[in-house]
């Protein structure tokens, strides 16, 4: 599929063309990856907005459990996360060996990506203790 590689090398024009022609936007590879995941992996921000702009899942996963947050976070490409972050990406799913993006940006020691994920997952707990009191009130 050209769109895997053109997402890897950042070729966002080739990426339009191919998503005018009706490319396949969440077919994965051998590896399960989209081009999302590859654009997201590589810091391709330019390609990234092609792909969301044409409604590509982001929260697709590869053969890994992987989905583009893991890819932008193992990178260390803080502003690919804020783009996910936008379109609502899942930003703390575990991938099959129970990483999260936040776990292999402290892996790669990427800061910026750290500090973002962090207040991700804070954000995420507020929201789910908001539920839980929501559904012990209404039991009530």
């Amino acid at each position: 599929m050209p769109s895997h590689p053109a997402a890897a090398y950042g070729h966002a024009n080739c990426l339009r063309v191919l998503v005018d022609a009706g490319m396949r936007k969440n077919h994965g590879d051998e590896r399960g990856r989209t081009p999302m995941h590859n654009a997201a992996r590589h810091g391709h921000e330019d390609a990234m907005r092609v792909l969301l702009c044409a409604e590509t899942n982001v929260n697709l996963t590869d053969n890994d459990g992987q989905t583009p947050a893991h890819g932008a976070a193992a990178s260390g490409n803080v502003e690919c996360l804020r783009m996910l972050k936008m379109w609502d990406a899942d930003m703390t799913r575990p991938d099959n060996n129970g990483r999260t993006p936040l776990s292999l940006a402290r892996m790669g020691g990427h800061t910026e990506c750290v500090e973002l994920l962090t207040e991700v997952a804070k954000e995420a707990t507020e929201v789910a203790n908001d539920k839980q009191l929501t559904l012990e009130g209404s039991l009530l």
